[in-house]
């Protein structure tokens, strides 16, 4: 109960309507479609999240935990995901173009049709990503 509240929260102070927050079980967060645009999420754990179709374009995800998150489609443009970790992160299709990614863990996360353009990508971890 106490997680729902901080979640209801955060998408509250970062100004999120209509969020699509479907069901919290078993450490599955289902937030598709969000818009979190700005919002400083940085620090939170939000391993196996499911944020596939969601903007986050601008956002501070320095040190947040998104392992094993699916993020399908995802608008990082902009985003500061500086030692952030996605290891094992479904990033099919997700836009990283402008975005700080310096010393984010990418190792087995699924990059295919992601884009990287104008991205920082120093001291970041690829290995074993595919796409």
């Amino acid at each position: 109960m106490k997680y729902l509240v901080g979640i209801c929260l955060l998408l509250f102070l970062v100004g999120c309507r209509g969020t699509g927050f479907e069901e919290l079980e078993s450490g599955k967060r289902h937030l598709q479609g969000v818009n979190l645009s700005g919002g400083d999420l940085s620090g939170l754990d939000l391993k196996n999240a499911n944020l596939s179709n969601s903007n986050l374009t601008n956002c501070n995800l320095t040190k947040t935990d998104l392992k094993g998150a699916v993020l399908i489609n995802v608008n990082f443009q902009g985003a500061y995901l500086n030692k952030a970790n996605l290891e094992g992160a479904d990033c099919r299709g997700a836009d990283f173009l402008n975005a700080n990614l310096g010393e984010c863990n990418f190792k087995k996360a699924n990059l295919t049709h992601a884009r990287f353009v104008g991205t920082d990508v120093v001291k970041a971890d690829f290995r074993e990503a595919i796409g």
